[in-house]
């Protein structure tokens, strides 16, 4: 277990001990952000931090473009192994689409004008 090794937290070490990537459950907790911006039910959510973390979220996007340039390039920074080849695609693909939807989202509710209220029914 290589994150108990590294002195990870202990959420990490039960995650990885039961086979889930930290990393998938960041990408769902992006799309639940993104999914929060654009439909209504997330008009109910505090708007402050959903859009700073939907901002910072947008962060994804030059973070998968320098994955795909060191995928492209063969740079694996030292990494012990190469990246098997639908693993970069994937991630890229990932890092681009969950980034641009948050910037996206966050975007349209900055808008002058958006309102912010919950629709009545």
């Amino acid at each position: 277990m290589g994150s108990r090794r590294n002195g990870a937290p202990g959420a990490l070490v039960w995650l990885e001990r039961h086979g889930v990537d930290f990393t998938a459950v960041l990408a769902l907790a992006g799309l639940a952000m993104a999914c929060a911006l654009a439909w209504p039910w997330g008009r109910r959510l505090p708007r402050g931090p959903l859009l700073a973390l939907a901002c910072a979220g947008t962060l994804l996007v030059p973070y998968g473009l320098l994955t795909a340039l060191l995928a492209l390039t063969g740079e694996g920074g030292g990494a012990a192994a190469p990246i098997t080849g639908w693993v970069a695609p994937a991630g890229v693909g990932a890092f681009l689409g969950i980034g641009t939807a948050l910037g996206v989202g966050a975007w349209s509710q900055l808008r002058p004008g958006r309102r912010t209220g919950v629709r009545g029914s």
